[in-house]
C-alpha cells in the first residue's frame, strides 16, 4: 500500500515533479488517472476507478467547470474533501 495516492489527469509535469520529490524523500506515491477526455468515465473518489455499472447508478454527477467540461461522477466525501482550498491530489486514504 502506499503513503499516498494522486489521483489526476495524465500526462501531467506537476506529478512528476511530485513523484521524484516523493522518491527523494522515501515516500511511497500511487498515481492514478487518464487523458481529461477519459476522466468522464471515472468515479472520483478516494479509491478513483473506471465506473463500473454499479457504480453509475450510485455515483453523484457534477458539471466540469474549470478544465474539464461535460459531466463528471464525484462522491460526496470527494468533494468535502476536495473544497477549492484544497487539490484532489492531495487526498490520502
Amino acid at each position: 500500500m502506499s503513503d499516498l495516492r494522486i489521483f489526476s489527469y495524465l500526462p501531467n509535469p506537476r506529478i512528476w515533479k511530485a513523484t521524484i520529490a516523493a522518491r527523494l524523500c522515501g515516500v511511497d506515491v500511487e498515481v492514478r488517472g487518464s487523458s481529461p477526455k477519459e476522466l468522464q468515465s471515472w468515479l472520483w473518489d478516494f479509491d478513483a476507478h473506471v465506473l463500473s455499472d454499479g457504480d453509475s447508478a450510485t455515483s453523484d454527477i457534477r458539471t466540469g467547470k474549470v478544465g474539464f467540461t461535460g459531466t463528471l461522477h464525484k462522491t460526496d466525501a470527494f468533494m468535502k474533501a476536495a473544497s477549492v482550498r484544497h487539490r484532489p491530489g492531495r487526498l490520502q486514504s
